[in-house]
């Protein structure tokens, strides 16, 4: 006899399989589960009254279950698939997050250049007294310093001296005289630029 792999039709092995005498190679269907044998047993019959019809194949344990493991390797698709595309919304969300907090914490670091302005633009100073000048910054945390005609003020902390806080720079010169006149300027600097004012100290002349 042939084995149910016997080439056909019309070659040898084609008079055995339409005789329905066949049999499972074991090297052939090691792999091939007893109800999917069964089905070819329950189709391979001579007699067409004891051969599993149409209807009755389709509820056959092989179809039936092969039905039901593909129901069940669908849902699980199907799952895996429903995961993934909410792992990729949930990514597109935290990126847009990140996104959207880097530009806020961008407009946050926005700064503009600083503002710096004095009461007064010329004062008179009598000799021997002491003069502090007061300039008022606007600014996130400037860098500030003050000159006098161009030349940057050497604070001695003796005759010049300057007090800085967050918004305010005070120049003090001390026992103020003649060479002490001229214009003096404070330049303050942030990222964003740098701004200045300038104000003028001139020796007041004694009177008799």
């Amino acid at each position: 006899s042939s084995g149910i792999n016997a080439e056909w039709p019309l070659r040898p092995g084609y008079g055995n399989i339409s005789m329905c005498d066949y049999e499972f190679y074991e090297e052939e269907f090691a792999n091939i589960s007893e109800d999917c044998k069964d089905f070819i047993k329950s189709m391979l019959i001579i007699k067409t009254s004891e051969r599993l019809t149409a209807p009755a194949s389709l509820n056959h344990n092989w179809i039936v279950n092969r039905a039901q493991n593909m129901n069940q390797i669908e849902a699980q698709k199907l799952k895996r698939f429903l995961a993934q595309r909410k792992w990729r919304a949930l990514h597109k969300t935290i990126q847009s997050t990140r996104i959207f907090n880097s530009l806020l914490g961008a407009k946050k670091r926005q700064i503009t250049p600083p503002s710096v302005n004095m009461d007064h633009r010329k004062l008179m100073v009598a000799e021997g007294d002491s003069i502090s000048i007061t300039a008022h910054v606007v600014s996130a945390k400037p860098a500030c310093s003050w000159s006098k005609d161009g030349t940057a003020l050497i604070v001695d902390k003796q005759k010049i001296s300057v007090i800085q806080s967050e918004t305010q720079s005070i120049l003090v010169v001390s026992q103020f005289s003649s060479q002490d006149e001229g214009n003096y300027t404070i330049a303050c600097t942030n990222p964003a630029g740098t701004s200045t004012a300038t104000i003028q100290l001139i020796t007041l002349a004694p009177t008799d």
